[in-house]
């Protein structure tokens, strides 16, 4: 068993302790009067059993005197050994018989406890089956020999509480198997199984031997006081052996009760100082037990040990469905080692509510386990409930944990899907690339979730808890009237923002020009766009003030590049060369996977003053435009200077007039640059 087990456990036995304690001193002394009586008779009783001790010696001496007592004596020594020695050397027969089936039920798998259970029964009929065959033999070998009275009944009490200490004996073996670990029922460890194992035995050992003892005193006729003695001597035994077993286990289960240093401060301390007095609640029970049996309150010890035997049953059937319930809840968060290879993060929520849902769930048995133990001790824990009081709290409560419940789910399920969208993986275990807007938008989403979930659970949560939720939707609204003429612009920025992510017209990385300013996308959120342009300025814009957007790398870029030749040049010819340089740019390693498609010539574009234009387009990836086209530019220079091909600069004629004679003088041609 797990530390949480062994504390919630520890934690229900010892308020169980607690109540039976309350309960018994309750019942023992109602009405005082008559308690206080039966106590003063039984006493006055156990004073006549000890100062008896003369009857008790003639008793003895009359064993040995009577002639009757002493041919009893002899009969009892003669035939009791064979029927006992008979009844045992058949059982071991049987045993041998059955020793093959025993062993290949032990030797067999069973890794569920479904498959474990049948098995260990099945073990434990084959270990019973002796014990029938000895108590059986054993009657027949005394009827054979048909002694007188009362040996038949000596022998027969001998021969069933033997009987019965051996089935008893064989039931705990099966149930804490402790050589045989794979048939164990229960989750024990192996040496804890042992040490039980033990203990049972001796107690089950002890308790056969005092109840033969204490019947064959009776059967020969033992003076009743005597036979009281030895009775409430058998008993205070007994219960010293439980208090050593008691204090033998102090630390442990101290420590299971004191459990880990989760949960509330103050529950916490509680557990701590329960576990420091849980040895003493054990033994005053034990000792409030053993003085109610022996004083023989009326009904006092039928009531105790009745009830006892109850709360033990309600123990174990609550502990049976805490653990079962584990195994349900564990196998229903169970996570496949390819989601948890692919999600991790699903893992990690279905690791993080197990423990709370189990706790959850223990709580509620144990819960439920302590009012049935309750209604056992005579606390009328039903009525409470069934008054209009408890009703309504017990009502309310599930109507509250049914909301948190279905709003938790629901925020869960939200959020998987939405880190599922964001984590997406391919085939090869890659993680996909999302879109800005994905990554903008989705976290948007989920806190905008969280938020709307959040605040409708509180609010039905308020409302169950009697709380007016009006006034607080009303104060809400006006609030939000409020915020909202006050931050008209931030309002208009997070709104614009949220369709032009919704169109997904900006990515990281684009090259775009809004609101007057041109550069790289560096940043995206509900409110701004952060560019950083060609001289590394960050602008920072928000989209209240963006009317157009220019994005020059959404999916592909064109390049379109203007090339100027003389007009003595042959323009099919210089659209060849161009031509050629594009398909050597296409051919080239580091340029060739950045163009898209082949270049397009769109013609001859403008006759310039002194040049022809020539305009030609290049389809790239996003961005690649700009480098292309200074690579294109660079190799047509080139190959223009090769093959002689002009690019013609611009010129400017000089026209001075007419002289004297009206003879124009002579032109005078010279190249100057346009901007002069």
């Amino acid at each position: 068993m797990n530390a949480t087990k062994n504390k919630a456990w520890g934690v229900f036995g010892l308020a169980v302790v607690i109540t039976v304690l309350a309960t018994t001193s309750a019942t023992a002394t109602t009405p005082v009067a008559d308690a206080l009586a039966a106590l003063t008779d039984q006493l006055a009783e156990l004073g006549t059993a000890i100062g008896e001790a003369g009857a008790m010696r003639a008793w003895l001496g009359l064993q040995f005197d009577d002639p009757e007592r002493v041919a009893l004596w002899r009969a009892l020594a003669t035939r009791l050994p064979i029927a006992i020695g008979g009844g045992w050397a058949l059982a071991f027969l049987t045993r041998l018989a059955l020793g093959t089936a025993i062993r290949r039920l032990e030797g067999r798998e069973a890794p569920t406890w479904w498959v474990r259970i049948p098995i260990a029964a099945g073990r434990f009929l084959l270990i019973v089956i002796p014990a029938a065959v000895f108590a059986a033999t054993a009657a027949i070998i005394v009827e054979v020999m048909e002694p007188a009275d009362p040996v038949p009944t000596v022998i027969f009490a001998t021969v069933a509480a033997l009987a019965l200490g051996w089935m008893a004996v064989a039931f705990a073996r099966g149930v804490l198997s402790p050589l045989v670990p794979a048939l164990r029922p229960v989750p024990l460890a192996d040496g804890t199984a042992a040490y039980l194992f033990v203990w049972a035995r001796r107690l089950i050992n002890f308790l056969v031997f005092a109840l033969l003892l204490t019947e064959v005193a009776i059967l020969l006729e033992a003076p009743q006081s005597g036979s009281l003695l030895l009775a409430k001597a058998l008993g205070l035994i007994f219960g010293l052996l439980l208090v050593v077993l008691i204090l033998q286990n102090r630390a442990t289960v101290a420590g299971w009760i004191a459990g880990d240093k989760e949960g509330l401060m103050g529950w916490r301390l509680f557990r701590e100082r329960l576990g420091d007095v849980w040895h003493v609640l054990a033994i005053l029970y034990l000792g409030v037990t053993w003085a109610v049996w022996t004083v023989e309150v009326p009904g006092g010890f039928g009531y105790v040990a009745g009830n006892t035997a109850a709360t033990a049953g309600v123990v174990a059937v609550a502990w049976v469905a805490v653990w079962a319930a584990g195994q349900a809840l564990r196998r229903m968060f169970e996570v496949g080692e390819e989601l948890r290879k692919r999600y991790p993060f699903v893992a990690e929520r279905a690791d993080l509510y197990l423990p709370l849902v189990r706790r959850t769930i223990a709580a509620v048995i144990q819960i439920v386990a302590a009012l049935v133990v309750l209604g056992i001790w005579g606390a009328d824990v039903l009525a409470w409930f069934g008054s209009d009081l408890g009703r309504d709290l017990v009502g309310r409560a599930i109507s509250i944990a049914v909301i948190l419940a279905v709003a938790l789910a629901a925020w869960e399920v939200a959020n998987a899907a939405i880190r599922i969208l964001m984590e997406r993986k391919d085939e090869s275990g890659q993680e996909l690339v999302r879109s800005q807007r994905a990554r903008t938008l989705l976290p948007l989403i989920r806190n905008a979730l969280a938020v709307v979930i959040g605040v409708m659970a509180g609010m039905v949560v308020l409302s169950e808890l009697g709380v007016s939720i009006g006034p607080l939707l009303a104060g809400a609204g006006v609030a939000g009237l409020a915020f909202g003429f006050g931050a008209q612009t931030l309002v208009k920025d997070f709104i614009t923002g949220l369709f032009i992510l919704m169109e997904d017209s900006i990515h990281v990385g684009d090259v775009v020009r809004v609101a007057g300013k041109a550069g790289t996308v560096e940043a995206l959120t509900v409110r701004t766009v952060r560019l950083r342009d060609l001289h590394g300025v960050v602008h920072t814009v928000p989209f209240s003030s963006v009317d157009v957007i220019e994005n020059m790398s959404k999916e592909y870029s064109q390049a379109v590049i203007d090339v100027g030749v003389g007009y003595r040049e042959n323009y099919d010819d210089v659209v060849a060369v161009l031509k050629a340089i594009s398909e050597e740019l296409r051919a080239d390693p580091d340029y060739g996977p950045k163009i898209l498609e082949p270049m397009l010539v769109l013609g001859l574009d403008e006759l310039a003053d002194s040049a022809v234009i020539i305009r030609v387009r290049i389809k790239t990836e996003p961005s690649q435009q700009w480098g292309l086209r200074r690579e294109f530019n660079r190799r047509v220079k080139a190959r223009f200077d090769e093959l002689g091909i002009e690019i013609p600069y611009p010129h400017r004629t000089v026209y001075f007039g007419e002289d004297r004679q009206g003879n124009a003088p002579p032109l005078r041609h010279r190249a100057e640059p346009e901007n002069k």
